[in-house]
Formats: C-alpha cells, structure tokens, sequence
C-alpha cells in the first residue's frame, strides 16, 4: 500500500503523469529494457518481495545497528532538512521480516510521524534489534522522495515506498505515476 496522496506533495512519485506526452522512442526503450532482462534472468516479473510495515504511534523503537564494513547510515553523515539518517532507534515491529530476496529490504512506515525507514540487507538480530547495510529515513510529508546521498536502501536513492505499485493500481490497469525499476547497469544502451 502506497502513503495516501497527501504526502511527498513534491515529488514526482507522486504526480499524476496521464497528460504528459509519451516519449516517440518508450516503445523501443521498452523492448530493449525487457530484452535485456530476459537475457540475464528469463524473464521480466513484479517484485513481491518488498514489504512495507505500517506501524501505529505506539509501537515501540528497537535498536538498529550497522553491519561491519557497510555504509553507516544511522547518522553520523549530516543529513540534509533532518532527512536521511536513520538514527539507531526506529519502530520495527518484532513480527517483521525482509522481503524473501537476497536484497533482505524492510521498509517500515508510520503513519502518525509521517516517518518511512529503509533498509537493505536488514537482520533480525533478535530481542528486538536489528541491522542492515544501507538504510535511510524520509519524512514523506516533506520528501520528494529520494533520499539524500548516502542515504536509502537503494544506490540510487530513489525510495521503495515512493514508487510502490499496489494492487489497486493492477486492477485498474492503470499506474498513472512514475515508477521506478532497475535495469542491468553494464548492459544497458
């Protein structure tokens, strides 16, 4: 489930995009993109493994910790208008997992505070802690989005609250706003 519309009002994860003019060249960007994938892992599919965790104003912080020899997220880089770094408490509920991919991804959203976490490679440490290798927090009310470097589970910063494509979104048959997606980096034309 996506934020409700109201936040991140400056971002473009958050524009309606059905009056802007579809680029002449997307049907052929497409194909190659698609072709691309195929070649390297068989088939293009939508990535279930990113699950979001909405949490109430009174769940409890546990403790998150940095991995060894991994970006220190959790705020000793200054973090532009309060964004960015994580801080070593955040409201990760203790029935929480990562997402079944290698990327291990918890995106923990509050509702209250208007607060999204994100974290890549995230472990459950038990008794309530956790750690990750890259992370980052938004204020989605004021975000656009994209973490501040080097913030956020992604390397390119670009939130996976912000672009999340619900199942609402399928059923209409219509996403009408910008998405994100990876493509192979060395591949790519």
């Amino acid at each position: 489930m996506t934020p409700p519309a109201s936040l991140m009002p400056d971002s473009i994860f958050n524009s309606n995009l059905q009056s802007w003019a579809v680029d002449p060249a997307s049907s052929a960007e497409v194909t190659n993109i698609v072709a691309q994938y195929q070649s390297a892992y068989g088939s293009v599919t939508v990535n279930l493994n990113r699950l979001v965790y909405w949490v109430s104003a009174s769940q409890p912080d546990g403790e998150v910790t940095v991995e060894a020899g991994c970006n220190d997220f959790t705020g000793d880089h200054p973090a532009p208008n309060g964004q960015g770094a994580t801080g070593t408490e955040v409201p990760i509920p203790s029935w929480a997992a990562v997402g079944g991919s290698s990327d291990q991804i918890l995106t923990v959203y509050q509702p209250a505070t208007d607060e999204a976490w994100e974290f890549w490679l995230a472990q459950n440490n038990g008794n309530g802690t956790w750690s990750a290798c890259w992370g980052g927090e938004l204020n989605m009310a004021t975000s656009d989005g994209v973490f501040p470097n080097p913030y956020g589970e992604t390397d390119s910063g670009i939130s996976n609250l912000a672009t999340k494509i619900t199942e609402a979104d399928v059923a209409s048959g219509s996403i009408d706003q910008a998405i994100a997606m990876q493509v192979l980096g060395t591949e790519c034309n």
